[in-house]
This record gives structure tokens, sequence and C-alpha cells, in this order.
């Protein structure tokens, strides 16, 4: 949980999703999991990133290297994005995406 978490405003509703999964997360999926994280993320930190796809059995890690905001943007990442949902295709390891631009920089 981030820290900001507590000052939102659904923090407090009183209700909880009936879908909601409270199992184990080592087990393997039906579905291979698509995880992807960017490293200027400023709700969800690379090194929580790390540890769900580590519990995940069955996942798979994309990192952009430079990457800002909630979502990866870049085009490494769109490409292995689409070959998943398109194409039912993920990638046989890991991937680092690195497009060489750092935030700001030009």
């Amino acid at each position: 949980m981030s820290w900001w978490y507590p000052l939102s405003a659904c923090a407090s509703w009183p209700v909880r999703d009936p879908l909601r999964y409270d199992g184990l997360w080592h087990r393997p999926t039906s579905a291979p999991i698509l995880l992807a994280n960017n490293r200027f993320d400023p709700a969800t930190p690379v090194k929580g990133a790390r540890r769900a796809h580590q519990r995940l059995a069955n996942s798979r890690y994309v990192k952009v290297v430079n990457g800002y905001g909630h979502v990866p943007i870049d085009d490494c990442f769109s490409r292995v994005n689409r070959n998943d949902l398109v194409d039912r295709r993920l990638p046989s390891a890991d991937v680092r995406c690195d497009d060489g631009l750092a935030p700001f920089s030009g």
C-alpha cells in the first residue's frame, strides 16, 4: 500500500468487493500474467512490482527503465502489450525496455 492510500476518499468506504481475491499469491494461474512498471511510477514502486512478480508463479515482468506515470507508454512496452493482448503471446523471459530518454530530457 502506498503512503497516500489512507488519505484517499475510498479508503474509508464501508464496502467490500465480493470478487476480491484473498487467497495465496504464489499459486500458478490458468493464464499467464503480464506485469509492467515504470521507474518513476508514483503509485507503484519498482520494488513492489518486483515483489508481485516473484509471488505470481506464471508471470512476466516488463520494466520500463526511464518511464514515468502509472502506465507505461514507450514503444517497447506497447509492442509487448500488443503481443500479449492481441496474439496472446507473452515474452519467454522478463523484458527491460529502455528508450534512452530520461523524463524531461528533451
